[in-house]
């Protein structure tokens, strides 16, 4: 059953709870990355075809976090605008994100080069797919 767009963060905190993260104070990357991944699961409704309903990861300093090293995982919903006149609606856009800030320490130094480096094992997410979407489940 899908839920309401306007309830996805608060079914996104719920997740994270589920896999013992408070939402506000989220102390294991890797609970957080599973519970995002099972949310990302959840229908939401009015979500507009196939590609209405998109992932995004953003890492980076942003002055807006004391510049602190910051990772994003961002779910981007283009949901029905069912207001105004039918011929000219355009979907209204909109984002649940769970951002990371971490504290300074020498191994973030190279931050902004990350595109550039070479992956490998420390630098690359274990990435599982999530279930068929005949199959999600809300939350």
């Amino acid at each position: 059953m899908p839920i309401p767009r306007r309830s996805a963060a608060e079914a996104l905190s719920r997740t994270l709870r589920r896999h013992g993260a408070a939402p506000d104070a989220v102390s294991d990357v890797g609970a957080a990355w599973e519970a995002f991944a099972e949310f990302l699961a959840v229908e939401v409704e009015g979500v507009e075809e196939a590609d209405g309903d998109g992932f995004i990861a953003e890492w980076g300093r942003w002055d807006w976090n004391d510049d602190l090293p910051a990772l994003s995982f961002g779910r981007l919903l283009a949901v029905r605008d069912t207001g105004g006149d039918a011929a000219h609606r355009q979907p209204e856009y909109w984002k649940v994100e769970l951002q990371l800030c971490f504290a300074e320490d020498p191994a973030w130094a190279d931050c902004t080069t990350w595109a550039s480096r070479t992956p490998d094992s420390t630098t690359t997410p274990s990435v599982r797919p999530g279930p068929p979407r005949s199959r999600r489940r809300s939350a």
